[in-house]
């Protein structure tokens, strides 16, 4: 669920997702070939960050891509 800036919200299941990137400092999910998620890493955890790599490889059936950079 993402909320927009119009202050509704809109829906995804893991089949919108195109593809998932992880680099040293962010995670970027593609959706709907229309939109990106950024998760920014340096403001979580490594037990936050260790969750969502978990969510993502449980969930999706694309794999994610380690970017060095």
């Amino acid at each position: 669920m993402s909320e927009i800036a119009t202050g509704s919200f809109d829906y995804y299941v893991w089949g919108d997702i195109g593809s998932i990137f992880e680099t040293n400092d962010f995670y970027f999910l593609t959706v709907k070939k229309t939109n990106m998620f950024v998760i920014y890493k340096p403001n979580l955890t490594e037990q936050e960050i260790e969750h969502i790599r978990n969510v993502i490889n449980d969930n999706s059936i694309i794999e994610m891509k380690t970017l060095d950079c």
